[in-house]
């Protein structure tokens, strides 16, 4: 069977009228095959997603309590129809856009299993970036069947568990217009004060950051050349086909003097205690039973999109019961105008209703000094320099977790 490239990315509502369109232009560069998950959309939503005839699905499940499991649920039950070995998969935000630089032709070709891409926040607008705020992550990988996501509420990503552990990266860049308005920044900052008030699935500094109006000009070509010239000086080699289904290391979660949470290995834990001032928190593997255990009785059934037609629908081939994560998936085809008005009205709503009464934190300049607690002196440079000026080797961070710790050895900064 002929190898495709899968484009897939979940929907929430309001992104109609925001930077869907262009992420929605993307996929159809790329893409041989899109799939979208709309989770509480609203009609915009849906009939953008139509308008390019890409297939589409719903969940209505909170995003922010379940967003690991609505994302597992959709690779297994949906992307499992469409994806075989071998077929690369793309995954998007409904803000973001891959660089043009990235062809099809390269994703058919690369060899490696999983990649990262560098993701850029622009901030304030298209001409600015939040250097701080740049980092690499995962929106390449290939279908091997392995669909377990990271059991967190929030900042779980968008490709499977796996992909984080054996990911390599490729020379392209990622544009993340998310966060470029201040008023985008203030409705994330009630989110997580919403699912993370004590900053636990992500450092406080990162949360402090998004008070941040700070930015500095963004050169794309000149940044693309930096990471591109990066990446052919690192050594890409490919992992063994077996190494993903070998257990991973245990760590465990660790407060340093600072407040700030580590993930230690377990080897090193006894050592790490011993220096003092350290504060056991937990094992990761627990935190992640914990979670599951939390949403085991209340999760809502999944259904099809009032009024969805799959796309193309000659060719829909039914989910056999092997396929299916839960036997709950609806047909909700027939339905007049006004039921599918009705339910989308009542379903986003409650959406309205979650964040109502969270009040954005007015940034003070302690905020500020926090933010800037994990960048050198040469980080905290006139912003106005430009970016072709200023090396990636000068904009190298404290390194506070393991993340961090994989790619300190790199010159590109990352969050």
């Amino acid at each position: 069977m002929k190898k495709k490239v899968i484009g897939y990315g979940i929907c929430g509502p309001g992104e109609s009228g925001r930077y869907m369109r262009e992420t929605l232009e993307c996929f159809k560069r790329l893409c041989d095959e899109v799939v979208i998950l709309c989770n509480n959309c609203d009609q915009a939503e849906l009939n953008l997603i139509d308008e390019y005839g890409f297939k589409r699905f719903n969940d209505r499940r909170e995003w922010g309590a379940h967003q690991w499991r609505i994302k597992q649920d959709f690779i297994e039950r949906d992307i499992k129809q469409v994806a075989n070995e071998g077929d690369v998969l793309v995954c998007l935000d409904m803000d973001e856009v891959l660089s043009e630089r990235i062809t099809k032709e390269w994703l058919m070709e690369a060899p490696l299993d999983a990649y990262h891409v560098f993701i850029v926040d622009l901030w304030n607008d298209p001409q600015h970036f939040k250097l701080e705020s740049c980092f690499w992550n995962v929106r390449i990988w290939k279908w091997n069947g392995e669909t377990k996501y990271k059991a967190k509420p929030v900042h779980c990503g968008l490709a499977p568990e796996w992909t984080y552990h054996y990911h390599r990266h490729a020379p392209f860049l990622l544009l993340h217009k998310g966060l470029m308005l201040e008023e985008d920044r203030e409705r994330k900052i009630k989110r997580y004060q919403k699912y993370d008030p004590t900053a636990k699935h992500l450092d406080k500094i990162y949360y402090d950051m998004l008070k941040s109006n700070t930015a500095r000009p963004f050169d794309e070509n000149a940044l693309a050349d930096q990471i591109a010239e990066e990446v052919a000086t690192y050594k890409e080699t490919k992992p063994r086909a077996d190494m993903v289904k070998k257990p991973k290391e245990r760590f465990a979660d660790l407060r340093n003097p600072h407040g700030v949470v580590l993930d230690i290995p377990e080897r090193h834990v006894d050592m790490t205690m011993k220096r003092g001032g350290f504060e056991f928190i937990g094992w990761a593997d627990e935190d992640t039973d914990e979670i599951e255990a939390m949403f085991e009785e209340d999760d809502e059934e999944v259904g099809v999109i009032p009024g969805a037609r799959l796309h193309p629908a000659e060719t829909f081939t039914p989910v056999s019961k092997e396929n299916v994560a839960t036997p709950t998936v609806k047909n909700n085809f027939n339905r007049s105008a006004a039921d599918e008005k009705d339910e989308l009205d009542q379903l986003n709503k409650k959406d309205d209703e979650q964040l109502s009464g969270f009040q954005a934190p007015v940034a003070s300049p302690l905020d500020e000094e926090k933010a800037d607690e994990m960048f050198s002196e040469d980080e905290k440079k006139d912003t106005k320099t430009e970016v072709s000026d200023v090396s990636t080797a000068e904009r190298k961070p404290e390194v506070k977790t393991r993340a961090q710790r994989k790619t300190a050895t790199k010159k590109v900064v990352t969050k």
